[in-house]
């Protein structure tokens, strides 16, 4: 199973939607994570050509949004500094 990441491509700005839609998202991953500041909800109505795009692309999207994205990375970097001290205790012994 391979995972595709993108963040913050706030597509409300004009700017950045001509540029993802003239540079999509590469495809090729079984699972693509959108995270942050995608696009505000007001608008999903006129971004439906986006997530159009990305479930025709990928098996499955999930879309992490900006408070429970920040949870997971801090969830993740205390599990790598745990996972670190423990390989170091072992590798001690």
């Amino acid at each position: 199973m391979t995972i595709q990441y993108a963040s913050d491509l706030h597509l409300e700005f004009a700017e950045n939607e001509f540029f993802i839609k003239n540079n999509p998202l590469t495809t090729g991953a079984d699972i693509l994570l959108l995270g942050g500041d995608i696009l505000q909800f007001r608008t999903m109505k006129q971004h439906e050509w986006f997530f159009d795009y990305v479930s025709e692309n990928f098996g499955a999207t999930y879309w992490i949004l900006r408070a429970i994205m920040s949870i997971i990375i801090a969830t993740c970097l205390i599990s790598m500094v745990v996972l670190k001290r423990l390989s170091a205790i072992m590798y001690s012994w």
